[in-house]
């Protein structure tokens, strides 16, 4: 082999190790790609990085007039209000963490019956007519049957599976660092 051909190899091996060390410092930034994006993964992002994207998501299904109304979380007060297809639209974004100790990787609290209780309280106090509630976790089922009981009032629900995927689908290669 000639000198030539060894530098040429030695050269490929240098460029392959800087593109290797750029992807290793990618991860150790703990740079989520939404490719890989998980709902556990959304249940330990700060509240602030979830209220984002769920304000991404509704922009990719066409809600308009956005605005974030309450940063804290919960269902004490809607997080954000806008428009779908005309009406009033408020949402509500809750964050909910992997039990502890979690029997698997799917064990999520979930939104319940009193959580939907005060959700109920603001929809009556201000006359709301079209309600969405997006959570990491799952709905208890007395919390469904709860809300299907409410009057005058449609509530949709978007769970913490069910909202990865579609956040996925919509985003294609976008990433957010922490």
């Amino acid at each position: 082999m000639s000198y030539l051909t060894i530098f040429f190899y030695l050269f490929l091996l240098f460029i392959a190790n800087k593109i290797l060390d750029k992807f290793l410092s990618m991860i150790n930034k703990e740079q989520l790609y939404t490719k890989l994006l998980s709902r556990k993964s959304l249940s330990t992002v700060p509240y602030g990085v979830f209220l984002n994207w769920c304000y991404i998501h509704l922009i990719n299904e066409n809600y308009t007039n956005l605005n974030i109304i309450d940063r804290t979380g919960g269902s004490t007060n809607p997080s954000i209000y806008g428009s779908v297809e005309g009406k009033p639209c408020y949402v509500w974004v809750i964050q909910k963490k992997l039990n502890n100790p979690a029997t698997n990787e799917d064990d999520f609290d979930k939104v319940s019956l009193s959580e939907m209780q005060e959700i109920y309280g603001h929809i009556i106090l201000k006359n709301i007519t079209n309600s969405l509630i997006i959570t990491t976790g799952d709905f208890s089922e007395e919390a469904l049957e709860f809300s299907s009981s409410i009057p005058n009032c449609s509530i949709s629900f978007l769970d913490g599976c069910t909202f990865t995927h579609k956040f996925m689908l919509s985003q294609g290669d976008v990433s957010v660092e922490l």
